[in-house]
């Protein structure tokens, strides 16, 4: 199957199987999607040197997470699911359930792993390096193996013995074939060295449901998780609805990183249910056409990015010109700054999305430029509609996140404050 940067998922379904970790956008797009349509029980844990982040687009399901802070999560339409690094999770559907994983273009190190079914002590792992080893070729060296040697079935702590697993609905080794002659090269032989997938050392697998989230979100663009610095997988909301003053805009955003679009669902758009799809790292959002949407038009997107680590994300929004095409406003930008404790966005306590507060101050001079309901083009003169702010209120994200670190602050003063004073009325009884 031809791996496309726009891939209409419910149409290609039918072709997947439990499981199958399919990878659908070509190579060189990172966050990859990875798609399975799961029915069964996963026949093993996976665990992934990076983060990965699961989207349940239909069907039911549940992960189970093995030595994490939490047991399971059921999933459901629009349910999302972050796994850290390191964790062992495994994937099981009582229907055909519709799943996509987000994860690193360039995976690193992944395992599987059983476990004991009566004590829970892990029985086997069996890591890889997807550089040399593609993740459906592993799977089913190690599932082959794990059922052919039955003292890797029994628990050395309880002697309890973990029965064969079952992979033969699995298309891993179609899949590993297709993509081979896709990528070149050879499966390689495992190097035989011990290879250590370090556990995140403070996120825990954390679940939300986008139309929960959607619902209430104060802008565009809000972030499902609490994740983001360097190496999160970064999935944000995007609602949008018809009706008399909801045309969005237009302005152009650049990104040194991918930006993925699964479309949870549509009404009178142009955009289909479920499709999927990463574009150019320079592009234009929304439209120079000043009509509002119809009434009853309603879409909901996600928007994922990951963040790199070791360099850096460089971010422009750029408000242009519709007739010559003239750069009127251009703000450039660090997309993952550090935090600081002086800063009054930025602060380990609250974690920020700073694509939102830079459109909200860019779209703010912008719009400060206009004369009525226009701005001119200082090159050609060309009349230009002032930006819809409200249909992305930005500006609304910004003011309650200087307003929380605000707060954040006051109490922390205040209990510092009472400590102080507490100890002092110690001293004195003293």
């Amino acid at each position: 199957m031809a791996r496309k940067t726009n891939y209409d998922t419910l149409s290609q379904i039918e072709k997947r199987g439990p499981f199958d970790e399919y990878p659908i956008f070509p190579p060189g797009k990172d966050p990859q999607l990875c798609l399975s349509r799961n029915i069964g029980v996963q026949p093993f844990h996976l665990i992934c040197e990076h983060d990965t982040v699961l989207a349940q687009l239909g069907g039911e399901g549940r992960v189970e997470f093995a030595d994490a802070a939490v047991r399971f999560f059921d999933m459901r339409q629009g349910d999302f699911v972050y796994v850290p690094a390191g964790v062992p999770h495994c994937l099981s559907a009582e229907s055909g359930s519709i799943v996509y994983r987000y994860k690193p273009e360039k995976p690193g190190l992944e395992a599987v792993a059983w476990y004991c079914p009566r004590c829970a002590g892990e029985l086997h792992r069996e890591t890889w390096d997807t550089e040399r080893e593609l993740p459906q070729e592993a799977y089913l060296r190690a599932t082959s193996l794990f059922n052919g040697d039955a003292k890797l079935r029994t628990c050395k702590s309880c002697n309890a013995v973990h029965p064969p697993v079952d992979a033969t609905a699995s298309k891993w080794a179609e899949i590993a074939a297709e993509l081979r002659a896709e990528l070149g090269g050879v499966k390689q032989a495992p190097t035989g060295a011990k290879l250590d997938i370090k556990r995140h050392k403070t996120k825990r697998p954390l679940h939300e449901n986008v139309y929960w989230l959607a619902r209430m979100a104060n802008a565009q663009l809000v972030p499902i998780f609490p994740y983001l610095d360097p190496g999160s997988i970064v999935p944000c909301i995007s609602l949008f609805y018809g009706g008399p003053g909801t045309n969005v805009g237009h302005f152009v955003h650049y990104n040194t990183v991918d930006e993925v679009v699964v479309n949870f669902g549509s009404v009178l758009s142009y955009i289909k249910p479920g499709i999927a799809r990463v574009g150019v790292k320079t592009h234009g959002v929304g439209s120079f056409d000043t009509a509002d949407p119809p009434e009853g038009m309603g879409t909901i997107n996600v928007i994922t990015q990951r963040h790199p680590i070791g360099e850096a994300q460089r971010e422009a929004i750029i408000f242009i010109c519709q007739a010559c095409k003239h750069e009127i406003v251009k703000r450039e930008y660090d997309g993952n700054p550090h935090a600081s404790p002086d800063s009054s966005y930025f602060r380990p306590a609250l974690p920020t999305l700073a694509t939102i507060i830079e459109s909200a101050q860019t779209s703010e001079e912008y719009n400060a430029r206009a004369e009525g309901a226009e701005v001119k083009c200082p090159k050609c003169g060309a009349a230009n509609h002032v930006f819809p702010s409200h249909m992305w209120a930005w500006e609304e994200y910004r003011k309650r996140t200087r307003t929380t670190l605000a707060a954040i602050r006051s109490l922390a003063d205040a209990v510092g404050r009472a400590g102080d004073n507490t100890q002092k009325t110690g001293e004195a009884a003293q």
